[in-house]
């Protein structure tokens, strides 16, 4: 039984956001934005020219749309849809001879590359660049560019094992995300500050912070979020109780919205999280059901880390149920199977 162990959910996974396209009747042209996204940036100064503020719309649709691809975890279409934009607001301010504002945009291509070093596990050089992005957000009226580098700077954090600070910037994002009435990010953001809140072991704030997530994302429609945000209530149930039976309730309905989607890779942490709690109630041989019906999902799904610890769980579980060659086939299993790096 390991109650330290999480399943490997992904972090800000949300998908299915809303998309900036608009419909249009036919022969109607396009608008400057979408014109610098097909890389005809002379054809959208010439659009953006007719309009007073054409320019500071078109820049303001794609940092949007760059925003969503953020959301969305398309971090290359972030960064070239930003790139277009630079190259669109160089090509106006030099036929229009003006000087288009960029703060906004320069704090998303800093936000960008503070998560493109995230991504690349150099999280102390992306705090500084996070730092920077978030000193020029506070010299504009831009909640979603805030938000959303509070956010990134929480997740540079943990990963340092600031945990502390890390649980502070998840609930600034998450409190402007939220005031915004922004379900899809506030969701997001939940989630990210219910996890820390569990590594800093106050479980019973970690609970409400993944309630948050489960509400939020059912309101806009991420049902992989809502049921790993269900997942981790569960979770986060067993650390304030690790005998009482509610926890089952959220490892279920969690399963049912992974079979809904899919999702057999989450079916199966689900199943062994149950199997997991169950051992402290203590059922042993009602966990070693959950256990064993958990070893598909993870073969199928090829979760090698999900099969050592079911594995390592039934080996415990037929021990205690005095079914000790059981016990040493799965240790023997689990002991194949090489830790993660």
């Amino acid at each position: 039984m390991n109650k330290a162990l999480l399943p490997a959910i992904l972090w800000l996974a949300a998908c299915g956001s809303p998309s900036l396209a608009q419909s249009r009747s036919p022969g109607q042209a396009l608008p400057a934005w979408e014109l610098v996204q097909q890389g005809k940036i002379a054809e959208a100064v010439k659009v953006a020219r007719k309009s007073p503020d054409g320019a500071t719309t078109a820049l303001r649709q794609l940092m949007e749309a760059s925003d969503l691809h953020v959301t969305n975890r398309k971090i290359e279409e972030a960064v070239a849809t930003l790139a277009a934009a630079a190259k669109f607001a160089d090509a106006y301010d030099k036929a229009a001879k003006t000087q288009t504002p960029r703060a906004a945009l320069q704090g998303r291509q800093l936000r960008l590359q503070g998560i493109q070093e995230s991504d690349r596990q150099d999280y102390a050089d992306a705090e500084a660049t996070l730092k920077k992005a978030l000193e020029v957000s506070r010299g504009i009226d831009d909640p979603v560019l805030a938000a959303g580098i509070h956010n990134n700077l929480g997740y540079a954090l943990q990963h340092q094992e600031k945990y502390e600070e890390a649980a502070a910037e998840y609930d600034q994002a998450r409190q402007m995300a939220e005031a915004q009435q922004d379900e899809l990010r506030a969701g997001s953001y939940n989630f990210n500050l219910g996890q820390v809140l569990l590594q800093l072991r106050r479980n019973e704030d970690a609970l409400e912070a993944f309630r948050r997530a489960e509400s939020r994302n059912h309101s806009s429609g991420q049902t992989s979020l809502e049921a790993r945000a269900l997942l981790m209530q569960g979770v986060a149930l067993g650390r304030v109780n690790a005998t009482s039976k509610e926890p089952l309730k959220h490892f279920s309905r969690a399963r049912e919205l992974f079979e809904k989607i899919g999702d057999i890779r989450n079916c199966g942490w689900a199943l062994y999280l149950a199997g997991d709690h169950i051992a402290y109630t203590p059922d042993f041989q009602e966990a070693v059901k959950y256990g064993e019906l958990a070893i598909p999902y993870f073969e199928k799904a090829g979760d090698k880390g999900g099969l050592r610890a079911v594995y390592s769980l039934l080996s415990e579980m037929y021990a205690r149920v005095k079914d000790p060659r059981k016990s040493e086939e799965y240790k023997k299993r689990a002991s194949e199977i090489p830790p993660d790096r």
